[in-house]
């Protein structure tokens, strides 16, 4: 049976960017940038439906926005409840995270590495191109911050 893949958008269109080519800046979207993070009962509740598919293996894929707008007390809470969930250890989570980089932290690294996150990271190719595209709202550039978060 295929693994289930479900994409979340725990801070809906939120973003510490404003990349010109996002679909989150289109101004019929800009309601998106003001909603907030998902609730935990939200959450707990979107955990247990995808899981009563029955499957071994579950991946979640936690996109944006900027996830990482979440706090990692968010996902702290993600991979509690995935432990409460995990049927005697026959359940196993794969959970992959899309970020711009520019929030991560030590503190981010070891919480992704403990446990067992996969982090994609989005760069635009060189610093020119990068900074000419993923911005922060007073016109900067993001390059340097992305390769810190890396």
């Amino acid at each position: 049976m295929p693994r289930l893949t479900l994409i979340v958008k725990p801070v809906g269109g939120r973003c510490n960017l404003t990349c010109d080519y996002c679909y989150n800046q289109d101004p019929a979207l800009s309601r998106l940038r003001t909603v907030s993070k998902m609730s935990d009962s939200l959450l707990r509740s979107v955990l247990e439906n995808f899981v009563s598919f029955n499957q071994e293996r579950y991946e979640i894929i936690w996109h944006g926005g900027e996830p990482l707008l979440a706090g990692i007390n968010f996902y702290k809470k993600v991979v509690e409840i995935q432990k409460q969930l995990a049927k005697c250890g026959d359940t196993k989570f794969l959970n992959r995270i899309q970020t711009n980089g520019t929030l991560i932290t030590k503190d981010w690294a070891l919480f992704f590495k403990e446990n067992g996150f996969k982090v994609g990271i989005s760069l635009d190719g060189p610093r020119w191109l990068h900074d000419e595209h993923r911005v922060y709202s007073n016109g900067g550039g993001s390059y340097d911050k992305t390769l810190k978060g890396i």
